[in-house]
């Protein structure tokens, strides 16, 4: 596999991982800061439904790591 495949796959659920990062309350530090930025990011454009439901129901897209 070459970087560019694997980071495609990593992008694609960087929004679940970024809601498994919150859910285990991890600091909002270094490399977890980034992956919840960017899950936040690709949440509000998601295939998984639950973050089109989550948004919904706040009534605007998911913003920071409180939202999740």
């Amino acid at each position: 596999m070459n970087h560019e495949h694997v980071e495609k796959i990593l992008m694609k659920y960087v929004d679940i991982v970024s809601l498994g990062t919150v859910a285990d309350c991890m600091p909002m530090i270094d490399e977890n800061r980034t992956i919840v930025r960017r899950g936040l990011l690709q949440a509000n454009a998601s295939f998984h439904p639950f973050f089109h439901i989550f948004s919904g129901v706040l009534n605007r897209p998911l913003v920071t790591e409180d939202d999740i």
